[in-house]
C-alpha cells in the first residue's frame, strides 16, 4: 500500500493506493469549528440536500445512478471532537470490472450531490425542504418509543460536555420548526465557505487521473486551509454527580451514567482510555462479570468511550428496583480498577481483543480508508505503532487513568414509574 498526502486548490487530496480489493472508496470529509446553533442544521442538511441535485426527479437521478453501476453512497453529519463533521462516503466498482470512463462519470455524480444542488431565489426547494423537516420532526417525536435511544439524547441534554449549554430534545425539535429552506441554504453557503475539505480516495487508482478529473470538476473556495483538530479536554465534573429520572411504561428501565475523565495525557486518549472502558465495559469485563453474571442484576451492561471528548457512557438495561445495587457496583467496579484490585487477565484480554481489530483493518477497503482519515484528521497513530504502544500500557498506567475517571450524569428511564423526579 502507498500513501500520498497532497495540497490541491482549496482542499487537500489523500490517495491510498492498493490493489488488493476491486472496489475504489471515495469519500469527502467538510469540518467546522463546532458551534452550538449549528447542531439545528446539520441533520436536515443530512437528507436535505441528497435530494436537492441538479435532477429533474428522483427517477432521473435514479437513472443516472443505474448507469454507473449503482454506486454506494450516503450523507452523514457527526461530530468529532471540537469540530462538526459533514461527510459524503461512498465505495463503486473499479472501473477495471466495468467499462473505461466509469471512474470519471462516478466521481463527477458524487461531486455533484455535495456542490450542485438545485435551489430556487437562493434557498433549497421548498417542496423537497418542507418534506425532510417534517421527517426530521417525526423522527425526534418518535424518539420516546424507542428507550435507548431516547435515553441516551436525554443523557447528553443534562450532561456538560462542550463549552456551550448542552442541547435538549426540546430544543431540538422546537428550533427545527423555526428552521425555513432559506435559513437551511444559507447554513450550506456558510459551511462551504468557511472549512476545511479533506477528499481521500483508495483503491487500485490511477492518481492523475483522478487529480485530472478533481481539477476539472471541484472548485472550493474556502477561507480555512488547515485542519486545527483538537481533543476536548474535560476540567471539571459534577460532585457529587447530577441524577435525573423519568417514567416510561415498559417493565425494563434504562440506565445510562456519563463519566469525565480529566485531563488525560495524548498516551492516555490514543490507548489507556482505551483498555480502561473495555476492562470496565466490555463483552468480557468486569461490570458483565459482576453486575450481570454473578448479582444477576440486569439484562445487559456496557460502556461506550468518547477519547475525543474525553467522556465514556455506562448503559445498563435493569429492573428500577435495582438501580440502587447496581449503581453501588459500579462505583465498586470502578474503584477496584483504580487500586488494581482485579486480575491481570482483564488486561490480557482487553489487548488481544485490541490486536485482533488492527489485523481485521486490513481486511476490509472501507476500514483501511477509515483508519487513513483518522490518521490525517485526528491525529491517531499507524497501524504498526498502535500495535506496539498498547503493548506497553501497564495496570499501573490504567490505575492512574482510572483515577481521573468520575461520575458526571446519570439518567434512568424508569419503567412503570409515575410522575418525573430528580434521582
Amino acid at each position: 500500500m502507498k500513501y500520498k498526502n497532497l495540497k490541491m486548490d482549496g482542499y487537500d487530496l489523500h490517495i491510498l493506493q492498493t490493489d488488493k480489493f476491486k472496489t475504489v472508496n471515495f469519500n469527502i470529509e467538510i469540518r467546522f469549528p463546532l458551534k452550538r446553533e449549528d447542531r439545528f442544521f446539520m441533520s436536515l442538511l443530512e437528507t436535505t440536500l441528497p435530494l436537492s441535485t441538479g435532477y429533474k426527479t428522483l427517477k432521473e437521478r435514479n437513472i443516472s445512478c443505474a448507469e454507473i453501476y449503482d454506486p454506494a453512497w450516503v450523507i452523514k453529519s457527526s461530530l468529532s471532537g471540537n469540530q462538526s463533521v459533514f461527510s459524503l462516503r461512498s465505495s463503486f466498482l473499479n472501473e477495471k470490472y466495468t467499462e473505461k470512463g466509469m471512474t470519471k462519470k462516478t466521481i463527477e455524480y458524487l461531486l455533484k450531490i455535495i456542490f450542485s444542488p438545485k435551489i430556487e431565489d437562493n434557498h433549497f426547494i421548498d417542496e423537497i425542504f418542507e418534506k425532510e423537516k417534517t421527517n426530521r420532526l417525526n423522527y425526534l417525536r418518535s424518539l420516546e418509543d424507542n428507550p435507548d435511544a431516547y435515553s441516551l439524547v436525554r443523557l447528553q441534554g443534562y450532561m456538560q460536555v462542550y463549552d456551550f449549554k448542552p442541547v435538549t430534545l426540546e430544543e431540538l425539535y422546537y428550533t427545527t420548526k423555526k428552521i425555513d429552506s432559506k435559513m437551511l441554504y444559507d447554513f450550506y453557503q456558510k459551511m462551504l465557505k468557511t472549512s476545511k475539505f479533506d477528499i481521500f480516495i483508495a483503491g487500485d487508482i490511477d492518481e492523475d487521473e483522478i487529480i485530472k478529473i478533481l481539477n476539472d470538476k471541484l472548485k472550493i473556495n474556502t477561507t480555512v486551509k488547515k485542519n486545527d483538530f483538537h481533543y476536548i479536554t474535560q476540567k471539571t465534573y459534577n460532585s457529587p454527580p447530577h441524577g435525573y429520572s423519568e417514567p416510561v411504561p415498559n417493565n425494563q428501565s434504562k440506565a445510562l451514567i456519563g463519566c469525565k475523565a480529566l485531563n488525560m495525557t495524548d498516551f492516555e486518549k490514543k490507548y489507556v482510555f482505551t483498555l480502561y472502558s473495555w476492562i470496565l465495559g466490555g463483552s468480557n469485563s468486569l461490570l458483565f462479570d459482576d453486575v450481570r453474571e454473578q448479582h444477576s442484576l440486569c439484562y445487559y451492561i456496557y460502556t461506550s468511550r468518547q477519547s475525543l471528548t474525553g467522556t465514556m457512557n455506562i448503559f445498563a438495561g435493569i429492573d428500577a428496583d435495582n438501580f440502587d445495587e447496581v449503581y453501588d457496583l459500579i462505583e465498586e467496579n470502578m474503584a477496584k480498577i483504580v487500586k488494581g484490585d482485579y486480575p491481570d487477565e482483564y488486561i490480557e484480554n482487553a489487548k488481544q481483543v485490541y490486536y485482533n481489530s488492527l489485523n481485521n483493518i486490513e481486511d476490509s477497503l472501507d476500514s483501511l480508508t477509515s483508519n487513513y482519515e483518522s490518521e490525517v484528521l485526528t491525529g491517531s497513530d499507524n497501524i504498526e505503532t498502535r500495535r506496539i504502544n498498547i503493548g506497553k500500557v501497564t495496570k499501573q498506567d490504567i490505575s492512574n487513568l482510572a483515577k481521573k475517571v468520575h461520575i458526571d450524569t446519570i439518567f434512568l428511564l424508569k419503567g412503570e414509574a409515575h410522575g418525573k423526579e430528580d434521582i
